[in-house]
Order: C-alpha cells, then sequence, then structure tokens
C-alpha cells in the first residue's frame, strides 16, 4: 500500500513538466513606435497678409505739344503699407517633396509719393503718385521638408494708380489727374511653415512690373488753352509680405 502511493507520487512529479510545457505562457504586447505622419500640402488655403511695397522706379519724362521734352526729371514710384486677403490651392503627391499650386490675392495699400520739379524760371511743378488696389493670379511651385516650404511664384499682376499734380511754364499753368489700371507680370519666392494641420504662416517677396500708361494735362494762359503735356506713369514696386493662411 504504501509503495502503491509512492509510485504515484513519483509518477505525478515526473509528468509535471511536461504538463506546464503544454500551459498557455503569458507575455507582455510587444511595443509599437509611434511614428508620426509626413504633413502633406494639399488642399485649399484662404488667409490674411501685409506688409511694406515700394522701391520702385516710375520715372518722370515730359513731352509737350511744343516740342519740348525731358527724361527723367525724378522718381515718383509710391511706397507704403498694405493689407489684403489671399487663397490659393496646392497638390503633394503622397511620398513627394514638391508642391505644385495656384494663387491669387488682392489689397488695399496706402503706398505714395511726391517730388518738386524745379527748372525755375522756364518750368517747375509738383507731381504725385499713389498705389491703392492691386492684385495678382499666381502659379507656385514648391519643395517641402515635412512642414516647412520653400517656394516660387510668378503670374499676372494689375494696379490702381492715382498720379496728379501741377505745373508751369513761363505764364502757362496746368493740372494732371489721372486714374488708371495698369497691368503687368509679378515673379517671387517665399517660405512657409505649417504650425498646426489648419494653421501657415509664411514670409513672401515679390517684384511687380507693369505697362506704361500716358497721363495728360492741358496748358492754360489765362482761360485761353495754349497747349498740353503728357507724361508716362509705369507704378512698378517690390513687396514684402508677411502671411497666415487657413488650410483645409
Amino acid at each position: 500500500m504504501k509503495f502503491t502511493a509512492f509510485a504515484a507520487a513519483a509518477l505525478t512529479l515526473a509528468a509535471a513538466p511536461a504538463l506546464a510545457a503544454d500551459l498557455p505562457v503569458r507575455k507582455s504586447a510587444p511595443v509599437m513606435a509611434v511614428v508620426s505622419p509626413v504633413y502633406n500640402w494639399t488642399g485649399f488655403s484662404v488667409g490674411v497678409q501685409g506688409g511694406w511695397m515700394g522701391g520702385g522706379r516710375d520715372r518722370v519724362d515730359y513731352y509737350d505739344s511744343f516740342g519740348y521734352s525731358f527724361s527723367n526729371l525724378g522718381n515718383v514710384a509710391a511706397r507704403g503699407g498694405f493689407l489684403g486677403l489671399r487663397a490659393g490651392y496646392d497638390w503633394q503627391a503622397v511620398g513627394s517633396p514638391f508642391v505644385l499650386g495656384v494663387a491669387g490675392d488682392i489689397n488695399y495699400g496706402w503706398s505714395k509719393r511726391s517730388i518738386s520739379i524745379d527748372g525755375y524760371p522756364y518750368y517747375g511743378g509738383t507731381l504725385r503718385s499713389r498705389n491703392d488696389w492691386d492684385g495678382s493670379l499666381r502659379m507656385r511651385a514648391g519643395y517641402a521638408w515635412d512642414r516647412f516650404l520653400v517656394y516660387a511664384t510668378g503670374g499676372v499682376a494689375f494696379v490702381h494708380n492715382k498720379y496728379d499734380g501741377a505745373a508751369y511754364w513761363g505764364n502757362a499753368v496746368a493740372n494732371i489727374d489721372s486714374k488708371k489700371w495698369h497691368w503687368g507680370g509679378t515673379i517671387g519666392a517665399g517660405v512657409q511653415y505649417a504650425v498646426t494641420n489648419n494653421i501657415a504662416v509664411g514670409l513672401e517677396y515679390r517684384y511687380s512690373r507693369f505697362e506704361k500708361r500716358t497721363a495728360t494735362g492741358t496748358w492754360y494762359n489765362g482761360a485761353v488753352a495754349v497747349g498740353s503735356f503728357k507724361t508716362h506713369p509705369s507704378p512698378d514696386f517690390h513687396r514684402i509680405a508677411a502671411t497666415l493662411d487657413w488650410r483645409f
């Protein structure tokens, strides 16, 4: 009886390792690394911008009906601040760093400039130029490092220029008053950084050049019109803008 109990106990101990091998083993789940997704610039955007514009070359040239003409009497290119609205669409293929897009903007500015012309005792006067509204429609192409984008841009541009002044020539006096839209081109470059998935901030530089348009005035000696004169405003400008976009 004692031998039988002892044999059973020995068999049980011998089988224990085999039974333990068949039992399920509890292990901790593997830790997965968290990888941040790469930012993609595809989508629409709307935003605001503001900054400074100026530094162009609007050289005053003078021509009159008496056969007189003068070149480079002074630079009346407007300069000052502006605020505007902007919008665009960008496309970036998955896995590619290249970004292509279209962009447009409309701005209101208070840039202006005036010069005095003194050819005493024969002629003289004051001329003023102001750019109030301007805008553009452009393509842009860039290279992105995740949330940081560098791009070049170019396209068509327009500006509304006000050009006025008064002049004298001997005993004759004249006023000039011209308000015209000028069309041209613009080219530049910029940088942007996506602070969040929906908000991007940036800086942009552009140079805009426009065609010359004729502004005319009439010479009066007393109440009698004695001739006419003209000049050719060309309201070119450089601009630097800080930008803030909402992307969606």
